[in-house]
């Protein structure tokens, strides 16, 4: 059996929700320590300033009141692409994304696809 609580924003349930990202990241071989992972750029946007409005946690516990799993979900508020990642500028070009002034930007041609 095990419960679920709200995310405390205190430092034990950051910590958790640290090692929750950490274990959730495939890497098959040679994976870094946690504290070199979760410093990378591309990842550290997952937990940096955690709490702000907008993030929502819930951590699973058992009986023992051991914390056993999370969920987690960070809204953001920029739609700017990486322009690192050469898959997601490929599907974003592919459907009609397009540049608009200095950043790539998430905005559909609605008339183009569907009119």
């Amino acid at each position: 059996m095990f419960y679920i609580k709200k995310f405390q924003n205190n430092k034990k349930d950051l910590e958790f929700l640290r090692d929750m990202l950490y274990e959730s990241i495939h890497i098959p071989e040679n994976k870094p320590s946690k504290e070199t992972l979760l410093i990378k750029a591309y990842i550290r946007k997952y937990h940096e300033r955690w709490g702000i409005e907008g993030d929502k946690a819930l951590i699973a516990f058992n009986k023992e009141n051991q914390t056993i799993g999370a969920v987690l979900y960070k809204l953001y508020t920029s739609l700017s692409v990486d322009f690192e990642n050469c898959s997601a500028i490929n599907i974003y070009n592919k459907l009609g994304f397009k540049d608009v002034g200095t950043s790539k930007t998430m905005i559909y041609n609605i008339y183009r696809n569907f009119i």
